[in-house]
């Protein structure tokens, strides 16, 4: 398999038969689908049973891995655990509550990535998608690796849903930092760019679900102070240092008062 496809998951039964059937819709087939359950308590299990079942009965070898936790290990854990057993040259990551809207999403990517040998990491833009799967809003960053860089202290250019890395310069970058709670992936990207090159490619190929009265000022703030220290991590990797200083202090006062 050249592709190892991952959706780490925890209690999302409602949406992530979604997520697979989007990956199974993908024209690009040459794929691996591993499901990592973070011990989930709800009917996740015989969802993705469902699809493994099917796609063993259309196929020689089926693609569909289902691997669940004895316990809840966290999030950053969830998804190292799933890149440590791929065998994909490529991963991609899929949150079990978003999908791919795109069905060239993957060769899209993977063209780029194996005529481009200088670069580990390769986005898209996304479409913010509701409870209902409808379309409430886009997301655009920016393109070539150049302008990533000025961008990527102020702003995360990467939705995780919608990326595509090499498996080889993630394994070598470390991984996912356990410790981190939120922003992982944020984190990673700016190691990744440290070696490599990053692109986006100019295609709405990802639905990315925004969850109405999800996100609470706890988290606000948690993130917000998340990005501060980040930011800080790799102030000499990157341009910008002190507009994006600025910007992630107006970040913490927005959420503690809006």
């Amino acid at each position: 398999m050249n592709v190892s496809i991952i959706i780490p998951t925890y209690n999302r039964g409602e949406f992530i038969g979604q997520a697979i059937q989007s990956v199974i819709d993908q024209t690009y087939s040459d794929w691996e689908l591993i499901v990592v359950d973070d011990a989930s308590t709800d009917d996740t299990e015989s969802i993705v049973a469902d699809f493994i079942k099917n796609d063993e009965k259309n196929r020689k070898n089926g693609r569909i891995k289902y691997i669940r936790q004895e316990k809840n290990i966290g999030i950053s854990r969830n998804r190292n655990s799933g890149i440590e057993k791929a065998v994909g040259t490529y991963i991609a990551m899929l949150d079990s509550d978003d999908v791919w809207l795109d069905r060239e999403k993957l060769a899209r990517q993977v063209a780029f990535l194996e005529k481009n040998r200088d670069y580990a990491l390769v986005g898209t833009w996304v479409r913010t998608i509701d409870k209902t799967g409808s379309v409430v809003g886009d997301m655009t960053f920016a393109q070539d690796d150049g302008h990533i860089r000025q961008r990527m202290l102020c702003r995360n250019q990467f939705v995780q849903s919608s990326v595509l890395f090499v498996k080889k310069a993630a394994v070598e970058s470390g991984l996912y930092d356990p410790k981190l709670i939120v922003n992982e992936d944020y984190d990673l990207w700016l190691r990744l760019g440290i070696s490599y090159k990053f692109a986006n490619l100019p295609h709405f190929t990802t639905g990315y679900r925004v969850h109405a009265g999800s996100i609470i000022r706890e988290k606000k703030l948690l993130a917000a102070h998340g990005h501060f220290d980040i930011i800080k991590k790799y102030r000499r990797d990157y341009p910008r240092f002190g507009i994006a200083l600025i910007k992630a202090y107006l970040r913490i006062v927005r959420a503690y008062f809006f």
